[in-house]
């Protein structure tokens, strides 16, 4: 419990006053009182009280943080949203349920149910502040282990049970696709995703030497290609002290990842009632790109299921770029960093050649970072550049991955809004099924065409080495489950 006189709940007070939050200042410390006093008392209705006045904060927290644009949200609102839980859940354990249930105001705040507390931790998570992160982080493993137990006791009961608890908030189809009624896999091609392997023009060389096509001005390279994986001095020579672009074909095959994620029963049972962001639309530079917090078994029986063909148009829903196995500990296991992180500026001294090395954001003390990214077949990632290395590994499914080198950078047009600088203009999404690109496209973009890029086809299991600087275009053929490791 975190008390009234703890340093951080005064500095957050004060900082809520010099916003304009005099209020939810008032608020938060009768919140933090009324918790104190229940906790001396179980059976007092200070825990009710404490349970509905939090809930109120969250409310107003939660309006703050989703007007206007999110990352421009004052610290206070995010830090208040991340406490108020606390305490919501706090509260809530503090007093057990009655039977009937207590009829005072606010009682419907109080969260008994283990998954109802452990959604409400998930989202403080994602969208709270840093400063009680570590009281949010025991608090969700309490939940966690909770949750796991009340899983465990419903399976003994009825599977039928345990599935309903676990996609309660699934969209209610009775189809026998999403009634559960045929077995599938992540990773299975998607009937009714035919777009999904449409790919971009001159893609793996189609349309540059076929008889009677239209030449390509721009010259397509494969990735260099290892059967088996390269010692760390040929990694480091070779690719990461030349930016060069390397293929480890079955780098993480042997991945516990690689069999135990392709049942998404075995995803559900983890990691079923977790809620996560959710990306919709195209892609995230689109204009109806949207983005919501849904569980991952929601995610898995809504969005990445297979359907047959000519089922109904659906929004394609993404998971990308999350640090999943931070949030979800029980999946880290099933992957491995690998030795290549391990690599940086220090190693490669003056053997630093090529072109995007130490580009802007670079810092040799950076740690890995590890995010997962789950979809359906047809998720694009636009052409982009990134400021580290990194490795992409597709663990289940296959992705096409095309590259051009910093060196082209005038060629990619990058965008001219600062938040959006490190993407291109050209869309190369919407040139998908061309032969060549679109006459709009080469008119409004004439360097593009003329660029060399490589590019590959990621099959399950393989690993794709990605230097500084380097600008890519990223597309998922089937349903995909990849985990990039980013470094330097």
């Amino acid at each position: 419990m975190i008390p009234l006189s703890d340093a951080r709940v005064a500095t957050l007070r004060a900082d809520l006053r010099a916003i304009g939050g005099s209020t939810c200042a008032r608020l938060l410390r009768r919140c933090v009182e009324l918790l104190e006093d229940a906790t001396a008392d179980a059976e007092s209705a200070r825990a009710t009280e404490c349970a509905s006045t939090a809930a109120i904060l969250t409310d107003a927290a939660w309006e703050k943080l989703h007007t206007g644009d999110w990352k421009d949200a004052e610290p206070a609102w995010r830090d208040l949203y991340a406490l108020a839980t606390l305490l919501r859940v706090r509260a809530s354990a503090t007093r057990p349920p009655r039977d009937p249930p207590a009829s005072a105001l606010g009682d419907s705040a109080l969260l008994h149910d283990p998954t109802a507390a452990l959604r409400a931790l998930d989202v403080a998570a994602l969208l709270g502040g840093p400063t009680f992160r570590s009281e949010l982080d025991v608090a969700i493993r309490a939940a966690a282990a909770r949750n796991a137990r009340a899983t465990a006791a419903a399976r003994e009961g009825s599977t039928k049970r345990h599935r309903a608890d676990t996609e309660a908030d699934a969209d209610a189809d009775t189809s026998e696709e999403e009634s559960g009624a045929f077995r599938w896999c992540i990773g299975d091609p998607d009937p009714s995703a035919a777009t999904a392997t449409e790919l971009p023009p001159h893609a793996l060389g189609v349309g540059i030497t076929s008889p009677g096509a239209v030449p390509d001005p721009a010259a397509r390279s494969p990735v260099r290609r290892y059967e088996e994986p390269p010692s760390l001095e040929t990694f480091l020579l070779e690719h990461f002290a030349r930016s060069s672009p390397a293929l480890l074909v079955g780098g993480c095959a042997c991945w516990p990842a690689r069999t135990r994620w392709r049942d998404p029963e075995f995803l559900r049972d983890v990691a079923g009632v977790r809620t996560v962001p959710v990306e919709y639309g195209p892609d995230y530079l689109h204009p109806e790109w949207t983005q919501e917090l849904t569980t991952v078994a929601t995610l898995l029986r809504r969005d990445i299921r297979p359907r047959r063909a000519g089922s109904a148009a659906r929004r394609i829903g993404y998971l990308a770029q999350h640090a999943l196995f931070d949030q979800i500990p029980e999946l880290k296991s099933d992957v491995r960093t690998p030795d290549y992180c391990a690599l940086s500026a220090r190693e490669m001294g003056s053997q630093v050649e090529g072109d995007g090395v130490g580009g802007e954001g670079y810092s040799e003390e950076r740690p890995v970072a590890t995010n997962a990214w789950l979809g359906p077949a047809g998720t694009v990632s636009p052409l982009h550049r990134d400021s580290h290395h990194g490795l992409l590994s597709q663990v289940l499914g296959r992705k096409y991955v095309r590259l051009y080198a910093p060196r082209h950078e005038r060629a990619m047009y990058p965008r001219d809004v600062a938040k959006e600088s490190n993407a291109s203009s050209v869309d190369l999404a919407a040139e998908r099924g061309r032969a060549t690109l679109s006459k709009e496209t080469a008119q409004a973009f004439p360097e593009f065409a003329k660029a060399p890029f490589l590019d590959v086809i990621l099959e399950e299991g393989d690993q794709l080495y990605v230097p500084p600087e380097w600008w890519h275009y990223v597309q998922s053929m089937t349903s995909s489950f990849s985990v990039s490791h980013w470094w330097g």
